[in-house]
C-alpha cells in the first residue's frame, strides 16, 4: 500500500465510526491541534470531498502532502455538535515523536508509539535500551493507543527490540496464496519480565497486530480497552479496461491464529477510569494502567487513590 503523498502530516489520526471518520488522536503542537481539532470531531469533507465510506488508507493520503499545503476540512465539532470549516496548513508545527519514552510516577517506563511508519528501529531501540538500563527491573508499558496502520510490512521494524526476531504475522488471502511477514533482527533489547501493553478503540490494524504479538511472543499482559478490529490489508488492483480499484485482499492474523477483524481484541484486563479531578488534564486511562501495574497487576479494578 502506498505511503502518504508527501512528508508532511496533519498530526491527527482518524478511524471510521458508522461510515464517518472520527478523530481519535491529535498530536501536541501539530497542524491539527493548531487548527483547533480535538478527539471526537467528525470529518465530513476534505477539500470538498465527502468522506463517508472512504477507506482509511485513502483518508491518510488526503491528510498528508508537501509542507505548506493547505487542507480545507468540514467537521462536526465533537463537543458542540456544530458544523465548522477548518483550514490546516501542513508543516505548521513540529511533528510529534513517533516513539516517546518517559518514566511515570512509581517507576513505570512508558513507551508511547504513534505513527508506526515513522519508527526508526535503530534509534528508538537504542533509546529504549538506554532507559531500561538506567532503571533495572522497572516494568515497561507499551502504549499503542492511536497506533493505526494497514501496511503489515511495518511489523518488521519491531523485530529484535520489541518482538523477538522471527516473530511472524500471517496474511490470510481471500483468494490466492497466503503470505507471511517476519520480524527482523534489529538492535537486540532485553525487555523486562514485567511487560504490559495498553490499548483502546483507537488501536487498529498493525497496532493491533503488534499488541497481539507482544502478548503471544513476549508474554506481555494487555490492559485498557478493546481494540478497533481493523485487520484488512488493502491493495490497488489494476482493471483491464483501465484505472484501478482499492480492494481488501488479505487479513492479518498472528502466527498463533488470533484473528480480530471486525471484532477487536479484548485486553487481559479492562481498566475502569478513575473519576475526573476537576479540570485536571491527567490521562486517566494511562493513570489507571500505571496504578494497576504498581498494584501487582491484580484485582478487579484500577481505582484512583
Amino acid at each position: 500500500m502506498a505511503a502518504p503523498v508527501g512528508p508532511a502530516r496533519a498530526g491527527l489520526q482518524v478511524l471510521q465510526s458508522g461510515g464517518i471518520p472520527v478523530v481519535v488522536r491529535v498530536d501536541e503542537g501539530s497542524p491539527a491541534e493548531q487548527a483547533g481539532l480535538a478527539r471526537g470531531d467528525q470529518l465530513w469533507r476534505i477539500d470538498g470531498r465527502p468522506t463517508r465510506t472512504l477507506p482509511w488508507s485513502l483518508l491518510t493520503r488526503l491528510l498528508a502532502g508537501q509542507e505548506g499545503r493547505t487542507i480545507e476540512l468540514e467537521i462536526l465539532d465533537g463537543s458542540t455538535f456544530k458544523l465548522q470549516e477548518v483550514t490546516l496548513t501542513l508543516g505548521a508545527g513540529a511533528p510529534a515523536p513517533a516513539a516517546e519514552l518517559a518514566v511515570l510516577e512509581g517507576g513505570v517506563i512508558h513507551l508511547r508509539l504513534r505513527d508506526l511508519d515513522r519508527i526508526d528501529p535503530a534509534s528508538d531501540g537504542a533509546r529504549l535500551a538506554e532507559i531500561l538500563a538506567a532503571h533495572p527491573g522497572a516494568p515497561l508499558l507499551v502504549d499503542l493507543r492511536g497506533a493505526v496502520a494497514v501496511d503489515p510490512s511495518l511489523i518488521q521494524r519491531f523485530g529484535g527490540w520489541l518482538l523477538p526476531a522471527g516473530a511472524s504475522l500471517e496474511l490470510v488471502a481471500r483468494g490466492g496464496s497466503d503470505q507471511r511477514v517476519v520480524a527482523g533482527a534489529s538492535p537486540t533489547v532485553e525487555l523486562p519480565a514485567a511487560l504490559f501493553v495498553l490499548t483502546d478503540s483507537s488501536t487498529a490494524g498493525v497496532g493491533e497486530a503488534l499488541a497481539a504479538l507482544l502478548v503471544e511472543t513476549r508474554h506481555a499482559r494487555s490492559c485498557g480497552r478493546k481494540t478497533y478490529g481493523l485487520a484488512g490489508v488493502p491493495e490497488m488492483i489494476d482493471l483491464q479496461a483501465g484505472g484501478s480499484v482499492l480492494l481488501t485482499t488479505r487479513e492479518m492474523r498472528t502466527s498463533g491464529g488470533l484473528a480480530w477483524s471486525g471484532k477487536g481484541i479484548e485486553p487481559d484486563k479492562e481498566l475502569a477510569l478513575p473519576l475526573r479531578d476537576g479540570e485536571s488534564q491527567t490521562d486517566r486511562l494511562l493513570d489507571a494502567a500505571r496504578r494497576w501495574i504498581l498494584s501487582g497487576s491484580e484485582g478487579e479494578q484500577a481505582e484512583a487513590a
